[in-house]
């Protein structure tokens, strides 16, 4: 009997001393934080340009003019513009364009 309880102590004893064993290991390791890149800053300077041909134009009448129809058949009108703008967002931007008034010689028979 005296064997037995001899074996159950000593197995007793084996099991707590790996117990022991296993909770005096290094700690785990810190999770590691994987930080992402700081957003880059809004704000892109931005130069456009825009292209248009006038297909059809309606001017009402006035004082000394009736009403009248231009259309590419009687007169040709090109618009050009060169504006700039900013991004204060990646989905919003400011814009301007300058309008200048172009002084183009009325050709014969069509009146402006």
């Amino acid at each position: 009997m005296r064997a037995i309880a001899v074996a159950c102590l000593a197995c007793s004893l084996a099991a707590t001393a790996r117990g022991a064993e296993e909770s005096s290991s290094p700690p785990a390791e810190a999770p590691v934080t994987i930080a992402k890149p700081a957003p880059k800053p809004p704000g892109k300077l931005l130069v456009y340009s825009s292209f248009a041909f006038n297909v059809y134009t309606y001017l009402g009448a006035q004082d000394t003019s009736p009403s009248t129809n231009l259309t590419p058949d009687n007169r040709a009108i090109i618009y050009q513009q060169l504006g700039f703008g900013y991004f204060v967002h990646p989905k919003l931007r400011l814009t301007l364009t300058p309008e200048t008034p172009a002084q183009a010689p009325a050709q014969e028979g069509v009146s402006a």
